[in-house]
C-alpha cells in the first residue's frame, strides 16, 4: 500500500505489506500441526489444499475490519494511493474490506500470489 506524501517531502512513499485475513483452510492447518495422530494430520493437510482458493473465514473478516478502523486513524490526508493485490479471493476480500473507500485504485497482479507449500 502507498501512501500519498506529504507535499513537503520529495519522492518519499510509505510502503504497507500485510498479508490475507484468517482464511477457511487456515484452521485446519493449525490443527493439523498440533495433531499428534499422524493420520488424523495428514487428512487435514490433504483437506486444506484440496480448498484451492478458501475466502475468508468469520475470524478472518473480523481480522480485516479491525485492520480497517486502525488504518483509517492512521491514514494519510487524501487516503491511500494504491493497492496491489493477489489475485487469491482471500487477499482480495482482505483488501476489499480493509481499503473499501480508503483507497484511489486497486491492481490485481499474480506475482503478489501466495507459493507456500500446504505440507
Amino acid at each position: 500500500v502507498l501512501t500519498k506524501r506529504p507535499p513537503h517531502v520529495r519522492g518519499v512513499r510509505k510502503v504497507w505489506l500485510m498479508r490475507h485475513a484468517e482464511a477457511e483452510h487456515n484452521p485446519l492447518l493449525r490443527e493439523a500441526a498440533a495433531s499428534s495422530d499422524e493420520s488424523a494430520s495428514a487428512t487435514m493437510r490433504t483437506e486444506a489444499r484440496a480448498m484451492l482458493d478458501p475466502r475468508l473465514n468469520q475470524t478472518g473478516r473480523d481480522q480485516a475490519q479491525a485492520l480497517r478502523e486502525r488504518l483509517k486513524i492512521e491514514a494519510p490526508a487524501g487516503g491511500y494511493d494504491l493497492v496491489v493485490v493477489s489475485p487469491l479471493s482471500r487477499a482480495i476480500e482482505t483488501a476489499h474490506i480493509v481499503f473499501r473507500g480508503l483507497s484511489a485504485r486497486f491492481i490485481i497482479t499474480p506475482e503478489q500470489t501466495e507459493t507456500a507449500k500446504l505440507e
